[in-house]
């Protein structure tokens, strides 16, 4: 017989005893009762249970491919009692003092399931490293649909550590992998690692590898694509787990070492809620803004419809961008007359202006332009962004224009294509009130020259306070990488 570790031959000894005991209560119960009983008997303490792997925190997972299968086992006792007692009967006919030998059948029984196990332990990899340990950092426990797929670039910035050292965050979901051999012997080695992370019908398997060094660590940082038509199902906050799983990998074979399953709270798409750590970080920063480029949407089937019409009420139905009209004296008149007809046309949808006090806030809803073209109502925030997203789409260098300290929001172009788009000031852009296009009793002068004053006098108390202002050119934050969110 196989020769087992002592906690197998525990086991073995065990189950013998539970077979002997059993087989000679009834042959008649034999495929209800053994089931059960064997059942129970191996589950009878757990500590002697082989096929362990090690995760975190140390708490065991039982290897179900090396672990005993009770129902093929009680399956076996079955057939062997069946064919024994077939045998029995057949012999008894010649020989009435025939026995069925219950020592012989229990042996054979438990040998055959044993070995069985045995092979079926030699096929599954034992040679895991247990130096290797993963910590899942995760710097986040909400995730905001609107810019899910572009936490790569919002995690792109270096925070100190205990020890005052930069550390490089570049995801926030990092994994700690940590190679705890023994410097000393022999044997402590780089070992190549993988983390694999994902959010069940949510997200792609995101994958990233690396090398850590004998008894050293490192930072691994997957960043998973979200699938966008499953974020706006989300229409409020919800829970979700994420996996996560680290693996060691030998001549490419994966081996499982870390497992866990975390708890993480899905918002909707559209939501404004940029991410609480990175604001944290620095909550003065501009550069939050810059994320409404997302809402921004100018290759939208409804924004293609709208630039159609604005074709038509141009010279000779033709769009000229940043090129003179032969009717006007200038480029800057020209871009002008563009402008006014994209006033027009939005004017003539009649989207009616909804007034709200919260532009630029966290955990604001916004709806996308085409929503807000469906509806015929708008935020000033909503408005602005799909006046935006028309101007994008035309080739208009555009910028939304925020006004945090009384949440509003409207829109600004270059008149004309600077030469040096680095030497580009506020005063060059023009700027328009785009909440006006909700009443059609609003010219488009009315437009402009209420958003002139909000522009240079944010507070309405002749402070001409520019400074109250922020720009955010939507051609800079494409630069940057934030790109339009795919709306269904």
């Amino acid at each position: 017989m196989t020769q087992f570790r002592t906690s197998e031959e525990r086991k073995v000894a065990r189950m013998r005893n539970c077979v002997l005991h059993f087989l000679k209560v009834s042959i008649a119960m034999t495929t209800f009762a053994l089931s059960v009983y064997l059942t129970a008997c191996s589950e009878s303490d757990g500590r002697d249970s082989v096929g362990v792997v090690e995760i975190k925190d140390e708490k065991p997972v039982a290897d179900d491919k090396n672990a005993i299968n009770v129902d093929s086992l009680a399956n076996a006792i079955r057939q062997e009692v069946t064919n024994s007692l077939k045998d029995s009967l057949d012999a008894k006919s010649s020989d009435s003092k025939s026995e069925i030998n219950w020592d012989s059948i229990a042996e054979a029984i438990i040998a055959e399931a044993m070995n069985k196990n045995d092979k079926d332990t030699s096929k599954t990899d034992q040679s895991i490293s247990y130096t290797l340990v993963a910590e899942d950092e995760a710097l986040i426990e909400n995730i905001y649909g609107a810019f899910a797929n572009h936490y790569s670039l919002m995690y792109d910035f270096q925070i100190p550590d205990e020890n005052d050292d930069t550390i490089s965050i570049q995801s926030p979901f990092p994994v700690t992998i940590f190679n705890q051999c023994d410097a000393q012997e022999k044997s402590c080695k780089s070992k190549k690692v993988m983390i694999k992370t994902w959010i069940s019908e949510l997200t792609d398997t995101a994958t990233v590898t690396g090398i850590v060094g004998p008894a050293d660590s490192i930072y691994l940082f997957p960043n998973f694509k979200f699938n966008e038509n499953a974020l706006f199902s989300v229409t409020s906050a919800k829970k979700a787990q994420r996996q996560i799983n680290a693996y060691e990998l030998d001549n490419e074979k994966e081996k499982l070492f870390y497992s866990e399953s975390k708890s993480v709270t899905i918002h909707p798409m559209h939501v404004f809620g940029w991410d609480e750590l990175a604001f944290q970080l620095d909550p003065t920063s501009i550069y939050q803004y810059f994320w409404y480029g997302v809402w921004v949407t100018p290759m939208a089937d409804s924004i293609t419809a709208i630039v159609d019409e604005v074709a038509k009420r141009l010279p000779n139905e033709e769009l000229l961008v940043y090129q003179q009209y032969p009717i006007d004296t200038s480029i800057a008149s020209s871009s002008a007359r563009v402008v006014h007809a994209v006033f027009d046309v939005l004017q003539s949808r009649g989207i009616k202006y909804v007034e709200n006090d919260g532009a630029g806030s966290f955990g604001q809803r916004i709806n996308y332009p085409v929503e807000t073209l469906r509806k015929r109502q708008g935020l000033c925030i909503e408005t602005a962004v799909l006046f935006a997203s028309v101007l994008e789409r035309l080739g208009f260098l555009t910028s939304l224009i925020i006004i945090p300290s009384i949440g509003h929001a409207f829109v600004g172009w270059l008149p004309e294509r600077p030469s040096d788009l680095s030497s580009v000031s506020f005063e060059d852009f023009y700027v328009i009130e785009t909440t006006m296009i909700g009443n059609e009793n609003f010219s488009f002068l009315d437009a402009r020259l209420a958003a002139i004053d909000k522009y240079f006098d944010p507070l309405s108390d002749g402070s001409y306070r520019i400074d109250l202002v922020i720009g955010i050119p939507i051609y800079i934050s494409r630069e940057y990488g934030i790109i339009p969110n795919n709306v269904p």
